[in-house]
């Protein structure tokens, strides 16, 4: 229910599977989001998926990051020095 309310078809997702029990495995999510056809790719890192967003999104596009704030953490670190 929520992937309906947060994504439409023909956006791009790139998923990553969290490094806790608790999180739905990114094969998983990208297999849901398929199936509304959304773009969704599953990605073996956090950094592919970034480098993929980046890619993905342009010089001027904008990537919107979903989860803890740990995985935000390592998020940030990938953009920062």
């Amino acid at each position: 229910q929520i992937a309906e309310i947060m994504f439409s078809p023909g956006d791009s997702v790139f998923c990553v599977t969290p490094q806790n029990s608790r999180g739905l495995d990114a094969d998983t999510l990208a297999d849901v989001l398929n199936g509304m056809k959304v773009n969704a790719v599953s990605c073996k890192s956090t950094k592919e998926a970034m480098e993929l967003s980046r890619k993905a999104c342009g010089e001027n596009g904008r990537i919107v990051v979903f989860g803890s704030l740990s995985f935000l953490s390592e998020v940030k670190s990938l953009f920062l020095p």
